[in-house]
């Protein structure tokens, strides 16, 4: 916005603008008169000079800015100088309105002393042109009042005229001014609202990106905990699994301590039966008929141990399938466990247990096999002792002290079998034990293993509703940012 001062200043120069080229103009104009009128040539030559010097000093002054508070001034004198060649030229009564010319010249100045100057030299035209021509025109003294007259009134009146133009401008510079200041502030206001618009579109934009990045990470935690939450029901299904095997597992724990119960009672009735046979021995001269149907017994007897010794070889087999079972699900468990994290720590550590129990099952069990092994070689072997010894007995009875220390080898072996089947007992009984508190603990595992689902279950549906209001937000953001942008834009234009 330009200044007061620029703008008087650009008002200045359009108004020397219009003084050169009416000087100009008037220059011609003289000239045109003179030469019409048949004048000499050196005059018509003096006034295109004379004048054009006058008027190429108000052009370069114009031109280059130069003086331009004086170009009003020497243009009414240029005029002034101009007119009066021009009246002297074409002497008549009409004459005299060439004097307005100079008037109007000042007055398009709407300056008070350039008008007054004119007015001024009008007069002296006038006055010059009256005592040189007064013989000449046709007026009579009143006529010359009437025209001193005419030209101060004209002159009253411009200046009336000019002072309302001064109000008028004095009122718009007024009203320049105040818009000035209205547009400074209204600027003021405006780059302040545009800063502030900016801090707040830049924080909106901060505010937006932080959210994206919550909305992201919600969206990445939900599937983690729904990645958890499958990881954590494929282990409570094994879990599940785990316990139900623990379940049979414990189930043939029972049933073999029972079978070894009951094997363990047909031991120490085997070795009742051996020691009823060295007594039968001692009595073996006097009751030789009884001795052989005791020791027929006895065959019987020893005949359903080598079964029932089979038939335990046999459950130490199935022990031995168990405890490798026991073993694998152990292993499988210690996976699942460090799968788990720092939750299935505890767990791992039972399943390490379980493990050392399936192993230390398996020895023992391989070890009871070999015994049991041992026991039904010797159960054999003795088996066909006592065969041939009752089928000796009938035929020669010297052969009973023989027998006796036969059957004393027997009571032995009995005996140690017997210990070793009650050691036998005593560890299934341990690994029932074990069994049971392994399932135990599977089954609580389990239920921590089904709180913990659904707890993140729980918890995933809440991300799930925190990341559909992440994205309502972050809309809401990006529509705020593209309406700050706008607005800024919108300053800016």
């Amino acid at each position: 916005m330009s200044t007061i001062e620029q703008l008087m200043q650009e008002d200045l120069n359009r108004k020397n603008s219009i003084v050169v080229r009416a000087t100009l103009v008037s220059v011609l104009l003289a000239a045109c008169v003179d030469f019409f009128m048949k004048k000499d040539l050196a005059l018509v030559l003096s006034i295109l000079i004379g004048g054009g010097i006058g008027w190429g000093i108000l052009a370069i002054l114009h031109h280059f800015k130069k003086a331009l508070a004086f170009i009003p001034y020497i243009a009414s004198f240029l005029v002034s100088a101009v007119i009066f060649v021009i009246m002297e030229n074409s002497i008549s009564p009409s004459a005299f309105f060439l004097v307005y010319f100079i008037l109007a010249t000042a007055a398009i100045y709407m300056n008070g002393p350039v008008l007054w100057m004119g007015s001024a030299l009008g007069l002296i035209v006038i006055t010059m042109f009256i005592q040189l021509h007064h013989s000449v025109l046709p007026f009579e003294t009143k006529n010359y009042v009437t025209i001193y007259l005419l030209h101060i009134l004209v002159t009253i009146l411009l200046s009336f005229q000019l002072k309302l133009a001064k109000q008028l401008t004095r009122q718009m510079y007024k009203l320049h001014s105040e818009t000035q200041e209205m547009m400074a502030g209204n600027q003021k206001r405006q780059a302040a609202l545009e800063e502030n618009t900016a801090v707040i579109s830049d924080m909106i934009s901060s505010v937006n990106h932080t959210s994206q990045e919550n909305y992201h990470g919600a969206l990445e935690m939900t599937h983690s905990i729904a990645d958890l939450s499958a990881g954590v029901q494929v282990q409570a299904d094994s879990a599940s699994a785990i316990s139900h095997s623990l379940e049979n597992t414990t189930a043939m724990g029972a049933e073999i301590s029972r079978l070894s119960t009951e094997l363990l009672k047909d031991a120490g009735a085997a070795q009742s039966a051996s020691k009823r046979g060295n007594d039968l021995l001692t009595q073996l001269e006097i009751e030789i008929t009884t001795f052989s149907f005791e020791l027929t017994t006895i065959s019987q007897k020893m005949f359903s141990l080598s079964i029932d010794v089979e038939e335990a070889v046999d459950f130490v087999k199935v022990i031995q399938g168990i405890a490798e079972q026991t073993n694998l699900l152990a292993l499988n468990a210690s996976i699942e466990a460090a799968r788990a994290g720092e939750s299935g720590r505890g767990f791992a550590v039972v399943a390490q247990e379980v493990r050392k129990l399936a192993d230390l099952t398996n020895q023992t069990a391989s070890q009871i096999s070999t015994n049991l092994g041992k026991v039904k070689k010797e159960t054999d072997e003795t088996n066909s002792s006592i065969s041939a010894a009752a089928d000796n007995m009938k035929a020669n009875l010297t052969l009973s002290r023989e027998s006796k220390e036969a059957f004393l080898a027997i009571f032995e072996v009995i005996n140690a079998l017997k210990d070793k089947l009650t050691s036998y007992h005593q560890h299934i009984q341990l690994i029932e034990t074990s069994s049971r508190e392994i399932e135990t603990a599977v089954n609580d595992f389990s239920s921590v293993v089904q709180e913990a689902s659904a707890s993140l279950e729980e918890l995933a549906a809440t991300i799930h509703s925190q990341t559909e209001q992440y994205s309502h937000l972050v809309h809401s953001l990006e529509d705020a940012d593209t309406s700050m942008h706008k607005l800024i834009q919108l300053y800016r234009e």
